[in-house]
């Protein structure tokens, strides 16, 4: 599975270097990674949304987890109501906590 935060990282940290490169702007600062964490940051609060906080992601990446690693949980109603197997389950549950960041 791709890791959402070093691919999210690298993207706007080569981005950054085109535009520095450009002369579209100026980067003043020789640690460029505290300006790309703070961008990937923001980032991630639009994809959070203002429904869930950052935690409540990850509380419910942790619940999907659970879940697709107990086999009777998938054997009654609960696949049918999500359709998502236990390996989809697992799957979704990394997603969700690659989201977050936690």
């Amino acid at each position: 599975m791709k890791d959402i935060n070093t691919d999210l990282n690298d993207k706007i940290a080569s981005t950054l270097l085109v535009l520095e490169e450009g002369s579209d702007i100026v980067i003043t600062t020789a640690n460029m990674q505290e300006i790309v964490t703070k961008i990937t940051n923001a980032i991630k609060e639009v994809y959070a949304g203002e429904v869930f906080t950052p935690n409540e992601l990850f509380v419910l990446s942790l619940l999907a987890h659970e879940a697709s690693k107990n086999e009777s949980m998938f054997q009654g109603e609960l696949q049918a109501i999500t359709g998502f197997d236990r390996v989809e389950m697992a799957v979704f549950s990394k997603k969700i906590r690659a989201l977050t960041g936690m």
